[in-house]
């Protein structure tokens, strides 16, 4: 199991929960789009879809993924890439999840 630090409930969907959650791990480990060295920080925010999707796959081993596409899915939006999902793929799994909840 890691060891990692696990946002508060009270903060699961708040945006400085998040970002708590990624400068906490970052002390550890490396985080793309926030210490990561070989993708240029300004692609998560890029609105240029080619640069999205790098950002995109440079999220895939990210140690707060989970954490930060839910975040995404829920706020979808929010500008940028979150969890490696752009903006648009973003907006669909939200409208997947808000189908789902209203079928069950």
């Amino acid at each position: 199991m890691s060891n990692l630090p696990t946002m508060p409930k009270s903060l699961a969907h708040d945006w400085r929960g998040i970002t708590a959650l990624i400068e906490a791990t970052a002390l550890r480990q490396v985080v793309p789009c926030f210490n990561g060295d070989e993708t240029p920080h300004e692609l998560w925010t890029s609105d240029d879809t080619q640069e999205q999707k790098a950002a995109a796959t440079a999220c895939g081993q990210c140690p707060v993924l989970e954490q930060c596409r839910q975040y995404g899915i829920d706020h979808p939006k929010e500008s940028g890439v979150y969890g490696g999902l752009t903006e648009r793929q973003r907006t669909q799994a939200a409208r997947a999840n808000t189908k789902a909840k209203r079928n069950s």
